[in-house]
């Protein structure tokens, strides 16, 4: 919601409005990385690479937020140039950190001796499971001769 408000207050036409929700988006990214980090860390599944990934992005947003709070003020030139540009660089490293997860995401592969059998499907709803083909088979008697369908569910 606090990237709604800073998008829908812009800072030329309502900087305080606009900075207290710049303040607040960022806080609540931070308690999200910090989490991920966390909870990736605490999951025994998860690769702390993710540990990791998440871990530096909280530290980078936590040195971000920092700014925010104790930095230049956005009312003189040289303060919004120092704000602006430490926003570019978190929505530039929040991107980044969503590439580089996506990116250490090992891909699935099925067990070598794992062998699902025959592909099944449920039967028009009719709380049957068939295979594929029998399905096919079944479908296409039904749609040849109307009164299999009598014959199938009797």
């Amino acid at each position: 919601m606090c990237f709604v408000g800073v998008a829908r207050a812009p800072w030329n036409l309502y900087l305080r409005a606009h900075n207290e929700f710049v303040v607040w988006a960022f806080r609540a990214f931070l308690a999200g990385a910090l989490r991920a980090a966390v909870a990736t860390g605490i999951t025994a599944s998860f690769p702390r690479r993710f540990t990791w990934i998440f871990g530096s992005f909280a530290l980078l947003l936590s040195a971000y937020v920092g700014l925010l709070i104790t930095g230049p003020k956005p009312h003189t030139a040289a303060g919004a140039f120092v704000q602006a540009t430490g926003q570019t660089i978190m929505v530039d490293a929040s991107v980044l950190t969503i590439l580089v997860a996506s990116a250490s995401i090992a891909p699935i592969r099925p067990r070598a001796h794992y062998s699902p059998g025959p592909p099944t499907t449920p039967f028009f709803g009719l709380g049957i499971t068939t295979t594929r083909k029998t399905a096919m088979s079944v479908a296409t008697a039904i749609a040849s001769d109307t009164s299999a369908y009598a014959r199938i569910v009797a």
